[in-house]
């Protein structure tokens, strides 16, 4: 989908909110940087707890690849964006403390990036008919 999106050339990075999507839909962030050449940092608002997640992905098929696509993502980094609470980063193709100033830089409203509080305004506002307040 970026590889063929008419504003690949102009994309600079990959935010994402969490290395999965729709319950235990691992994104492989080396594999995303490897097939597009953009960095990838993903935000996550909490330190997750492995056990939990490895107990959850028992009741899905392939449980072993998604957890280790979820390891493979790499050590969860703490930012301090001068919001509420900390958030906490992986990346690829971009060093942490290159990501962390990135971050900083785009969490202006939240402690999370402007683009990803955006998105997730704009998404809740479409399936529920406003925003939830928790972007």
């Amino acid at each position: 989908m970026i590889l063929s999106s008419k504003y690949y050339s102009q994309l600079r990075v990959i935010l994402l909110d969490g290395v999965t999507f729709g319950g235990f839909n691992v994104v492989d962030i080396q594999m995303l940087y490897e097939n597009t050449s953009i960095p990838v940092v993903v935000i996550t608002r909490s330190l997750p707890d492995f056990d939990a997640i490895k107990k959850a992905l028992e009741n899905v098929v392939d449980s072993e690849l998604r957890f280790s696509m979820i390891k493979k993502a790499g050590p969860l980094t703490p930012v301090d964006t001068g919001g509420p609470s900390e958030v906490y980063i992986q990346c690829a193709g971009i060093t942490p403390s290159y990501a962390a100033k990135l971050v900083k830089r785009t969490s202006l409203h939240s402690s999370i990036p402007e683009p990803i509080r955006v998105a997730h305004l704009i998404a809740t506002a479409m399936v529920l008919g406003e925003s939830s307040g928790k972007a």
